[in-house]
């Protein structure tokens, strides 16, 4: 079993968001090294600490989470203003997007040509960041399913992790990592669940 923590701004999802939905999928990578973590390192099972970024005074690690499926294409990459045609695009895309699940994002094909032969992909998704380039046969971009397990008493913040001497040596609090998701120890993981909790582990 490996540990991580995962970061999303609150106000696009949060930890409040992944309780109410019991289940969602982590999309939105566009960072090589993140989308070879999640492909090469993570399993079903894994847990994961919820790290709300960009969130003033309460940035910090809200909740927790575990990893509840292997890494698949993300349909968000594909540019909506693109249209493929070619049979084994079009054959690609109708399977990734129906493996697709969210109660958030709705993806969806587009068909712009007598009997399906060619679509385009259709996203409600604000930040959706697609990349033109992406291929829907040989696609860059993968995403997880997460499953919520606990939000937290209160938040850890990042100056608090910042002067625990145990998790000093967090990926999180170097400097210049900006990495969205980073692997951790099971003690920096334990640690920081132990800070939520009041000092209980």
């Amino acid at each position: 079993m490996k540990y991580w923590l995962m970061k999303s701004e609150p106000l696009d999802y949060s930890i409040d968001d992944l309780e109410r939905d019991g289940k969602e999928r982590w999309d939105g990578v566009r960072n090589y090294q993140v989308r070879n973590m999640m492909r090469d390192d993570m399993s079903v099972g894994d847990k994961a600490l919820f790290y709300h970024s960009n969130a003033g005074k309460d940035t910090g690690v809200a909740g927790e989470m575990a990893i509840v499926s292997h890494a698949y294409p993300d349909p968000t990459q594909f540019d909506p203003t693109l249209t493929f045609s070619l049979p084994q695009q079009v054959s690609a895309l109708r399977k990734i997007v129906k493996s697709y699940t969210s109660k958030n994002t709705k993806v969806s094909l587009v068909s712009l040509g007598k009997n399906d032969e060619k679509v385009r992909v259709r996203v409600n998704m604000k930040n959706a960041h697609p990349d033109p380039k992406s291929d829907p046969v040989n696609p860059r971009w993968l995403c997880v399913d997460v499953s919520f397990v606990a939000k937290f008493p209160r938040t850890v913040t990042l100056a608090e992790i910042k002067n625990t001497k145990e998790l000093q040596q967090m990926r999180l609090v170097q400097k210049g990592n900006r990495l969205s998701v980073t692997q951790i120890t099971k003690n920096e993981f334990a640690k920081i669940k132990k800070l939520a909790n009041g000092g209980q582990y």
